[in-house]
């Protein structure tokens, strides 16, 4: 929040990984409503937990660089 380019600069670079996060989210909700048994569930939507808190972590660590590099300039 440095400045107006800053935001831009790491929105625009973290797209893709916030993407993929919602993805995996989408499809570990969808998992959850397949009928097999609760452990196979419970599984799958740790999975797509883990995965999606590790492409939003990923996509803030991109980001956070990008408007670090953008706030240089």
């Amino acid at each position: 929040m440095a400045s107006e380019e800053a935001w831009l600069a790491a929105h625009v670079r973290a797209r893709r990984q916030t993407i993929y996060a919602g993805t995996v989210g989408v499809v570990g909700g969808a998992f959850a409503l397949v009928p097999v048994p609760m452990p196979v569930v419970t599984i799958g939507v740790l999975v797509a937990a883990f995965g999606m808190i590790g492409f939003v972590l990923y996509g803030a660590r991109v980001g956070s660089a990008a408007a670090k590099s953008a706030a240089e300039f």
